[in-house]
């Protein structure tokens, strides 16, 4: 429901709205322009655009921003001021529509976002999701950022350092993930405990305990 201040009554709008496309994203002196286009309304019209961001290895989505306009400015780190000044790394930011009503629309595809990562050494950000995991009924994902392209080698190894896994995927140059099914290499599901899972990048290692549950 929204109020119509001509008629002095209450109207419904169901209608969600709608985002037409994802947006995009340029580089400018100020930081990172995200931009999107308008969304279409109901006869409530538009509230705001709710601005929502989650880091590159993280899984939880947070809303920073509402706002009217049609884009939004992400400072790089080191300027100042700015509430959203970023560290070096990946981000992910959506945008939905909230029309008079209250109702929202479905977000829009997610923008990446890459902020210095130059600064960054040549891995950095690894964890693994969810961690615990029960190996009998899904995967754990890898998560890691890179400064560069560059190919990854992955390796698990148990407690007492005997390797029982190990694959390679080529990285892009920003946040990447992969997954381990919680099986050794010839295929068999590994016993549930604590695991050691070692990702290497251009000579450079990180590693992430991993616990698996049965």
């Amino acid at each position: 429901y929204y109020s119509d201040i001509v008629s002095r009554r209450f109207i419904v709008d169901s209608f969600k709205p709608v985002m037409p496309a994802a947006g995009e994203v340029k580089d400018e002196a100020a930081g990172v322009k995200i931009s999107w286009p308008d969304a279409v309304t109901g006869p409530s019209g538009l509230a705001y655009y709710a601005v929502e961001e989650r880091s590159g290895t993280g899984p939880v989505w947070t809303r920073i921003s509402t706002t009217t306009a049609l884009s939004l400015i992400i400072a790089k780190s080191g300027l100042s001021p700015s509430s959203l000044s970023r560290p070096p790394g990946t981000y992910f930011y959506r945008v939905s529509a909230v029309n008079n009503a209250g109702v929202a629309g479905e977000p829009t595809a997610p923008l990446s976002v890459n902020i210095d990562l130059g600064l960054l050494p040549a891995i950095s950000h690894v964890s693994a999701y969810p961690n615990p995991f029960d190996s009998r009924s899904r995967s754990v994902t890898l998560n890691f950022t890179l400064s560069r392209a560059a190919e990854v080698q992955v390796s698990i190894y148990t407690v007492f350092g005997s390797r029982i896994r190990s694959f390679s995927l080529a990285g892009a140059a920003g946040a990447n993930e992969t997954v381990w099914d919680g099986a050794d290499d010839s295929g068999r599901k590994v016993s549930k405990g604590m695991y050691i899972c070692v990702i290497k990048a251009a000579g450079i290692g990180e590693t992430v305990k991993i616990g698996v549950i049965h």
